[in-house]
């Protein structure tokens, strides 16, 4: 996935415009135990209008693959990824530079030649990269330094302490990719319930493993977030009750059974409906149920009401029928 700028007008040929777009976004980065997620919304602003924008871009090379997010200035936004590009597509490890001190000598480049050329007040702009090159690595720029991050994960652009707090809370070492995928979500619904500089109509993700960079499919992740949306309103109907000592046994665990009930069928569903999705891409997108990460457990099974049976195997869905199903064909 090469960059995609957000507009066709030139960056330097109408200053006012450029003023009036706002540098609000929200951009997390975590480096799961796995792989890396990387993921944005999608809503960009300029004076009392708002338009869709690509705030995160990813491709794979022959070492292999690289991410970066942009908050700020959309423009240099655009103009950095741009570069970034273009200057990986002509590095070769074996050249006696590594790709740390590659980035940091294009985003020097970056700011020499095209952050200086705005306005004092428009040259906000920083960036989350992410690369997977047999080694995971997450870096952030402030100004024009580079730095790794000392955690495995990260935010910038409206960055909130609320945030900040959830990812903190959420996340561990040990996270794969698919709940990484999962959080991200999460967060950014976060952000678009609590201000209104952050939205778009739908949410960005890319995820980087050994396998390399690949583009969430949108409709996977609105999946995620609907399931997201009801698992939250059956929590917060626990959420107090479980924390009260006032409240009847009784009653306390018909509130849990409610819950338990819930739970387990939102999980069951998802579960359904990601098989679904798996099955109806199989000829576009094989392997996407297993690869380039495990989006559906081994061991799911779904039996309909005719007495078929469908099953993973071999990271593929099988249907089979039920034995009373075969005994009662072959009766006939």
């Amino acid at each position: 996935m090469r960059p995609n700028p957000r507009s066709r007008f030139n960056p330097w040929a109408d200053i006012k415009w450029a003023a009036k777009r706002r540098p609000v976004t929200y951009i997390a980065a975590f480096r799961c135990s796995d792989g890396i997620v990387l993921a944005a919304d999608t809503l960009e602003v300029f004076g009392d209008q708002t338009q869709y924008a690509e705030k995160v871009c990813g491709e794979n090379f022959p070492w292999g693959c690289l991410a970066v997010g942009g908050a700020g200035n959309g423009i240099l936004s655009d103009a950095f990824m741009q570069l970034l590009m273009d200057e990986l597509r002509q590095f070769a490890p074996s050249s006696g530079v590594s790709l740390e001190d590659k980035i940091r000598q294009t985003l020097t480049r970056f700011y020499a030649e095209d952050v200086t050329l705005q306005p004092a007040k428009q040259r906000q702009v920083q960036f989350l990269i992410a690369a997977h090159d047999g080694a995971l690595h997450l870096w952030i720029s402030k100004g024009r330094r580079l730095q790794r991050l000392r955690e495995n994960y990260g935010v910038i652009g409206y960055d909130s302490p609320v945030y900040k707090h959830f990812a903190r809370m959420l996340f561990k070492d040990d996270t794969p990719v698919t709940r990484g995928v999962v959080l991200s979500i999460y967060l950014l619904n976060l952000a678009k319930s609590t201000t209104n500089i952050v939205g778009g109509p739908e949410n960005h993700v890319l995820t980087l493993t050994k396998s390399g960079v690949v583009v969430e499919d949108h409709e996977y992740l609105a999946d995620i977030e609907e399931h997201l949306r009801k698992f939250n309103a059956a929590l917060s109907e626990v959420l107090l009750v479980v924390n009260d000592a006032s409240v009847p046994q009784r009653l306390f665990d018909l509130y849990l059974k409610k819950f338990e009930f819930e739970a387990v069928s939102l999980h069951k569903l998802l579960a359904i409906s990601v098989a679904i999705r798996g099955a109806e891409g199989e000829k576009s997108q094989p392997n996407w149920l297993t690869s380039p990460y495990v989006r559906l457990a081994a061991d799911f099974s779904i039996t309909d009401d005719k007495g078929r049976t469908v099953s993973l195997e071999d990271g593929k869905l099988r249907l089979a029928r039920s034995n009373r199903r075969k005994r009662q064909e072959e009766e006939r």
